[in-house]
């Protein structure tokens, strides 16, 4: 994991830069466009299933440690979820991007 989590301002430049460099604008082919659409569904899978995780842990502690416990435990779990939600949107930029530059 030696690669550098993106923040949404920093993935929302590189995509201006690749709409302005014209490589979001090539033609897809509806192979290409399955293919994204299927990643697309997979990580948004993913992402669901990190956050009725996320959502189920902060339930079993609530109630179950005392107040100041569970602000700490809670907010630990909220940046690892916004963590590993960085992780996967960077997953799937890089995967819908190879796709994309195999358009040229």
């Amino acid at each position: 994991m030696a690669e550098k989590i993106k923040s949404a301002y920093e993935i929302a430049m590189e995509n201006l830069s690749r709409r302005n460099s014209g490589m979001i604008d090539r033609k897809l082919s509806d192979e290409q466009k399955q293919a994204i659409h299927e990643i697309r569904k997979t990580y948004q899978a993913k992402m669901a299933e990190r956050e009725i995780m996320m959502k189920s842990k902060l339930a079993e502690l609530q109630g179950s440690v005392s107040y100041e416990d569970y602000i700490r435990m809670k907010t630990e779990i909220e940046e690892k979820y916004r963590s590993e939600l960085g992780i996967l949107e960077n997953e799937l930029q890089r995967k819908v991007d190879k796709i994309r530059e195999n358009s040229a």
